[in-house]
């Protein structure tokens, strides 16, 4: 951290020549250069927009110019903002110590990842290469981007990757959506072994057990390791923490405006929290006080970010132009987050202050773009929360899905709730409760209900935004959807016992163990004594990350391992 015209601004990147900044709150991008190591910092005059528009997600630094893989926030479309005209990709840009305004652009809208995307970016020659989530780009001044052939890993995700000149070697492993590739088998938690160049790729399946990591390269060729011991397991999370953005800074000091906060930190920070309190610690003491330490000043900066009055815990990502608004969700994920950390850390003022401010947001919800309202499904009718019809956003006047109901709940029934909490929970999960998990054979669920999975018309004068849609037509929610509205459940089962059946709570506990569910429900079933063993399965899938969100669940996959290691 440093200070800067009296603003705190986190420290992104800096080595002999450059230094990027983000700007606490705002967000803002800053770049500043000098030409040797005791001289001082010169600001880079950069236009504005690039500052507030550019997610930065990976930089490489020369003594002449630094470059930025950036997702520019307002170019790209992300399909919870519309149902059409998707766009996904990242410019690469080069600014140089007399850059005056925009960056110069190498590369723009390369279709190799989205924002939750962990970017790699190296240098081949007088080339750059920025690999994404399973391809890989060959960026030359001046030259349309080169995509190499990565055929052989289409279907799988990058895990860790590392290149020397023009090859590159990594660990990947099958992608794997349950709701087209069914259970997670050995298929999908095997890991295999990519080498790659520009003209093509090919993997050979990891035999050896345990868990591959920390890839290299030698005068053998590419090699790596495999933990197996607790130890070894244990460093296998802060390897990939530090693999992340900017060196596992991730989202630190950043704000909401793209939904960060709900979608990156409560994701991360969970993890690390996990890590914190969890078995896998005594295996690497020396980690603790670094994580109390990266917990508690990135805990300080949301709650600062909370209370302030802007931008708070606005977003402008989902909205149809770009409003700021106010998700009711958002409230419910943070609030979950922070009275998570006070029970790990211990409060102090600013953080107890921004949980009184959630917690009032939830009890008066008016200022949020999800409002009290009702509907109906196969003849019961629910009090529930929509849409508030006319905000701008594109399913305005539709009830809100299953995981919109769950992820404010789990705010609601963190810490120790209120009654009233706990009564208000128990309305909310009934829809949820009723309509998809009364059935014990059902491994899966809808991602919404109501009027929202069946559609509306013009004539209903339902939507301003979206004025007829055909419905969800009871398509099934991500794992990662499913997972919140199984905390939920289990949330208000442990805080009003007899509201959730005995069978329902063994239900998620096999579907967690089985890899039905991220493994980070045990978070939840911890509370009560209760966690999941996972299948080996499971426990091999989530042991690395290649996203933040992962961190969540790695510590328990972890865990798991590491006590299987044991005798």
């Amino acid at each position: 951290m440093i200070e800067t015209s009296g603003v705190s601004a986190v420290v992104l990147h800096e080595d002999e020549f450059w230094r990027l900044t983000r700007l606490a709150g705002t967000g803002y991008l800053d770049v500043y250069h000098r030409h040797r190591q005791d001289a001082p910092w010169k600001y880079v005059d950069l236009a504005l927009d690039w500052r507030r528009n550019t997610y930065p997600m990976a930089v490489f630094p020369t003594a002449e110019h630094l470059v930025v893989v950036g997702y520019n926030v307002v170019a790209n479309v992300p399909s919870g903002r519309r149902l059409e005209n998707v766009r996904d990709g990242v410019d690469v840009d080069e600014i140089h110590p007399d850059t005056n305004g925009h960056p110069l652009r190498l590369a723009e809208g390369i279709p190799i990842g989205a924002i939750d995307t962990n970017f790699v970016i190296a240098a081949a020659g007088d080339a750059l290469l920025v690999a994404g989530e399973n391809r890989i780009m060959q960026i030359s001044r001046g030259q349309p981007a080169l995509e190499w052939d990565t055929s052989a890993i289409r279907d799988y995700e990058i895990v860790e990757i590392e290149f020397n000149g023009i090859a590159a070697a990594a660990i990947v492993r099958r992608c794997h959506d349950d709701r087209t590739d069914g259970p997670l088998t050995q298929t999908f938690a095997r890991y295999h072994a990519a080498s790659l160049d520009p003209s093509g790729s090919a993997i050979t399946a990891v035999e050896e057990e345990g868990v591959p990591w920390r890839v290299r390269w030698t005068p053998n060729g590419p090699r790596f390791q495999v933990a197996r011991r607790p130890a070894e397991l244990a460093a296998v999370f802060l390897h990939d923490l530090h693999r992340m953005r900017h060196g596992g800074i991730l989202d630190l000091g950043g704000n909401n405006l793209e939904g960060r906060v709900a979608w990156s930190q409560a994701y991360y920070l969970h993890g690390l929290l996990s890590m914190l309190s969890g078995p896998l610690l005594k295996h690497t003491p020396e980690a603790e006080s670094v994580l109390r330490k990266r917990i508690a000043i990135e805990t300080q900066l949301l709650a600062q970010l909370v209370v302030s009055d802007w931008p708070g815990l606005m977003c402008q990502r989902y909205s149809v132009g770009r409003e700021p608004l106010y998700f009711a969700l958002h409230v419910g994920r943070t609030l979950e987050l922070l009275l998570r950390a006070e029970s790990v850390l211990g409060s102090n003022e600013i953080v107890s202050a921004a949980i009184g401010k959630l917690q009032h947001s939830l009890a008066e919800p008016t200022a949020c773009v999800e409002v009290p309202g009702s509907d109906s499904e196969r003849g019961q009718t629910f009090q529930t929360l929509a849409y508030h019809r006319g905000f701008p956003f594109w399913a305005d006047g539709g009830n809100v899905p299953f995981n919109y109901l769950s992820g404010i709940v789990c705010g609601l029934l963190g810490g120790t709730p209120s009654d009233e909490a706990i009564k208000r929970s128990e309305s909310l999960m009934q829809p949820l409760l009723q309509l998809e998990l009364s059935d014990p054979t059902k491994f899966t669920w809808r991602y919404w209900w109501g009027r929202g999975d069946t559609g509306w018309s013009r004539d209903d004068t339902v939507s301003v935004n979206t004025p007829s849609w055909c419905g969800n037509k009871s398509e099934i929610a991500d794992i990662s959807y499913r997972t919140i509205d199984a905390m939920a459940v289990l949330a208000l089962a442990r805080c009003r016992p007899g509201s959730v059946s005995a069978a329902t709570v063994s239900k998620l506990q096999n579907l967690t163990s089985n890899g039905w569910l991220w493994p980070h429900v045990n978070q939840e079933l911890e509370l009560t004594s209760s966690p999941a063993p996972l299948s080996r399965n499971a426990a091999m899938r989530f042991s690395r990350s290649s996203t933040a969100a992962g961190l969540q669940s790695q510590p328990w996959a972890l865990a798991d391992l590491a006590r299987r290691s044991q005798p």
